[in-house]
């Protein structure tokens, strides 16, 4: 007989506070140090540059990750971002491959939650089932540590968009002096390689 789910609050809590901690690190704008206590709630419908966070992960396999998070609401004591995750050459046979989670960040008590996934709500610690969206038992459970899991991936393996165009254009830059390189004799090949890569234009 299937043992039961049972909700472990104090390992969500923990989870929770990780996965802001994570967060603020990646997206330093989500600190609120300073914001007015009588501000307004704020709806963002033109979010901008430093409310967005555009991530690309290497997973290896020719596979890239593209995890984008956008800051959506901002109130006294709480934040909401969207969170985009893309897996490439995945995304057209793998529904898990391209995900939206959309988080609830409580700045009083310093945690995160998933409140949503692909827009379907997952308000309740645990389910009963079979039930009408078909959620596991332990939905909520999975989803935060889903989100727990690709911050951390995020944090160890991910570039910021930034660093990754200018690391591929390196990269096309690097194999364009190597071409050039394998045009010349070889005898002269790794003597004049330096002297190229010195002189060669770059964007």
């Amino acid at each position: 007989m299937k043992k039961k789910y049972r909700f472990d609050i104090k390992a969500m809590m923990a989870n929770c506070e990780l996965n802001y901690l994570r967060l603020c690190q990646i997206m330093p704008a989500l600190n609120l140090d300073g914001l007015d206590d009588a501000s307004d709630n704020q709806h963002l419908e033109f979010c901008p540059a430093e409310d967005q966070k555009r991530c690309h992960i290497d997973l290896g396999a020719d596979r890239l990750a593209h995890l984008q998070l956008m800051i959506t609401e901002r109130c006294r004591f709480t934040t909401m971002v969207n969170l985009h995750l893309n897996i490439e050459s995945m995304s057209q046979v793998c529904q898990a491959a391209c995900v939206n989670l959309s988080i609830r960040l409580y700045h009083d008590v310093n945690m995160a939650e998933v409140v949503a996934c692909n827009q379907q709500p997952s308000r309740l610690a645990s389910y009963q089932y079979p039930n009408e969206l078909m959620f596991q038992p332990d939905e909520k459970e999975q989803q935060n540590q889903f989100l727990a899991e690709w911050l951390s991936i995020t944090l160890k393996q991910g570039l910021s968009e930034k660093v990754f165009l200018d690391a591929q254009s390196d990269f096309v830059w690097l194999a364009s002096v190597e071409a050039s390189s394998a045009q010349l004799p070889p005898a002269k090949a790794n003597s004049e390689v330096v002297s190229l890569a010195q002189n060669a234009p770059r964007s």
